[in-house]
């Protein structure tokens, strides 16, 4: 479950509270931040288990492609790439 906040309309902070099978009760926090016109950074961290992200978006018109790499105490390093088309 969580919860974001538009801090202003370059910056947005989230907050998570989430439960994975067999640990104990975690949260987790985020920032984004618009760079520009088009293009997006973010960072998040948050424990149980322990978990590091970073990630940057571009946006052309109607298409939004995100990358990110994170560390999971639990799983190693992982990247996500995502394409959104729409608005």
């Amino acid at each position: 479950m969580g919860i974001g906040f538009e801090v202003s309309p370059d910056v947005s902070l989230v907050a998570d509270i989430r439960k994975e099978s067999g640990l104990p009760t975690g949260g987790g926090v985020g920032q984004g931040s618009l760079i520009g016109k088009s293009a997006m950074l973010r960072l998040g961290a948050g424990n149980q288990p322990e978990r590091f992200s970073g990630g940057f978006g571009v946006r052309k018109g109607t298409i939004t492609v995100d990358y990110s790499t994170a560390f999971h105490s639990i799983l190693g390093i992982f990247q996500r790439v995502s394409v959104k088309i729409g608005k």
